[in-house]
């Protein structure tokens, strides 16, 4: 409970929302995105669902888990 005073973790939540869609300053780039287009010099091409589904899955989670925090922390 404390560590989500003063809407702290509202606020991570919503941090990180906006850096998987682009539009925060967490992360200065659109995460999902970057996923997609991958990086042919690591091995990593552009939509290979091998690296999107359980990456882009991975911080999707996160994202979630800090809704269900957040919103637990509201409701006691």
């Amino acid at each position: 409970m404390n560590e989500c005073a003063n809407a702290a973790c509202d606020d991570a939540t919503t941090a990180f929302v906006q850096a998987l869609t682009g539009s925060g300053t967490l992360f200065g780039c659109d995460m999902m995105d970057v996923l997609y287009k991958g990086d042919v010099s690591k091995g990593f091409y552009q939509g290979w669902r091998d690296d999107v589904t359980p990456k882009g899955g991975y911080l999707l989670t996160l994202v979630n888990m800090g809704i269900v925090v957040t919103t637990a922390n509201l409701i006691l």
